[in-house]
């Protein structure tokens, strides 16, 4: 009785729980436009893929912000920067086309915050003992400033949806050979999940990264890949690095088996009303182009460590590279876990994550969840107390009947 009543209030505060998030969210909705390479017409550069910056301006009621997703100089990156309504986005592609391209990135006014993600490298390492774990071995490393990148021409471009897709060129590096590592970006204009699983939840405040590794080149039966994370943002907090933080949830209705979120979470400041910025996954990454739920595996995380320099090639360094109030963080990103049959098997892994600024958005128990707990819980619950009040009228109805029996027995 006493567990029965437990559960019964497990599952009240549950439900209390979801009516609030559902009470309490509120969405803001952002009006999106995408531009390729602005204001750089005049450039032979800019008619070819030597050159591709996408920038996003997403427009608030409050705010605006503006992200430039690209790979200049190799490095695939993606920055968000929070200004107020009306400020313009500044690009000299003049200085940014040089060797020195330093402050080539700015505003017409001080941004409010600013939070960046690129990639600096590829790893790939021989796991002798199926252990799935990076550290026990030796990493032979891609440094993506030597990559030559394309992008595809499947290009959203809606006032609610912004995607895009960057590809290597085949034969830009011996890890390459004939495969491809694809980067692909989208932003939001209000909540909504991705199409592919892990099917994340976004906000108009956020980004989807996803990167493919499809056909890559091996080196052992043995091989698997990791992916080298940089991330610089704006704080002046003493905390010098970003914090990992692990969430689980009691529903796998949009990840069946994985119960747990992955956030790394920047200092708190007093900036802005969005101001933190964080990166949040899900610990699995798919082997099939079909995101087959059998054919996943583990992606772990690394020491998140701080560091002071980022690639000067990077359109992040054309924006960063003057500012002095900048944390710098960068750890490694592994896919492959004990008996996956390794990178051979499938010879392609796909993993995506958000980016944004703000709180990051929690998954709210779903109404399905919330019904079957209720009958789970709920019908024993209600026999009970059925059960109760029928022995209770039927003691009733006896004590009656005794009664009569001993006034006519007199």
């Amino acid at each position: 009785m006493a567990n029965l009543c437990y559960a019964w209030k497990k599952f009240l505060i549950l439900l209390f729980t979801y009516l609030v998030f559902s009470i309490a969210k509120c969405e803001v909705k952002r009006n999106l436009s995408l531009l390729l390479n602005p204001d750089c017409d005049e450039y032979p550069e800019c008619k070819s893929s030597k050159v591709s910056i996408f920038y996003t301006e997403a427009v608030g009621p409050n705010d605006v912000l503006h992200y430039l997703w690209s790979t200049h100089g190799g490095i695939p990156s993606a920055l968000i920067v929070q200004t107020n309504l009306s400020v313009q986005l500044k690009i000299n592609w003049t200085v940014l086309l040089s060797d020195y391209p330093k402050n080539a990135i700015s505003f017409t006014e001080k941004p409010l915050y600013s939070f960046a993600m690129l990639l600096t490298k590829l790893l790939r390492y021989d796991d002798a003992d199926d252990t799935g774990n990076m550290t026990d071995y030796v990493c032979e490393s891609m440094d993506f400033s030597g990559v030559n990148w394309t992008f595809s021409d499947k290009i959203t471009n809606n006032s609610d949806l912004c995607s895009i897709i960057f590809e290597t060129s085949e034969n830009s590096t011996e890890f390459l050979e004939k495969g491809k590592f694809i980067f692909q970006l989208s932003a939001f204009g209000d909540d909504s999940r991705g199409e592919r699983p892990p099917r994340l939840l976004h906000n108009s405040a956020n980004n989807e990264v996803g990167i493919i590794l499809s056909n890559l080149k091996i080196n052992s039966t043995k091989s698997r890949y990791a992916v080298e994370y940089m991330a610089i943002y704006n704080s002046e907090e003493k905390e010098p690095t970003l914090h990992k933080k692990e969430s689980s949830n009691l529903d796998d209705e949009f990840t069946p088996g994985v119960f747990s979120t992955i956030k790394l979470l920047t200092a708190s400041s007093n900036c802005s009303n969005l101001c933190a910025s964080y990166l949040l996954w899900k610990p699995v990454a798919y082997t099939d182009k079909d995101s087959t739920v059998s054919l996943s595996t583990d992606v772990k995380i690394y020491n998140v460590m701080k560091t002071d320099q980022i690639p000067l090639e990077s359109i992040i360094s054309a924006y960063f590279e003057n500012n002095k109030t900048i944390q710098i963080s960068t750890w490694n990103i592994s896919f492959g876990m004990t008996g996956d049959k390794f990178y051979k098997d499938k010879k392609y892994t796909s993993w995506y994550l958000t980016i944004g600024l703000g709180v990051p958005p929690e998954d709210s128990p779903t109404i399905a969840l919330i019904l079957t707990i209720a009958i789970g819980f709920g019908t024993p619950f209600v026999c009970m107390i059925a059960g109760s009040i029928y022995m209770g009228i039927r003691k009733f109805f006896k004590k009656e009947d005794d009664l009569l029996l001993s006034r006519e027995s007199m």
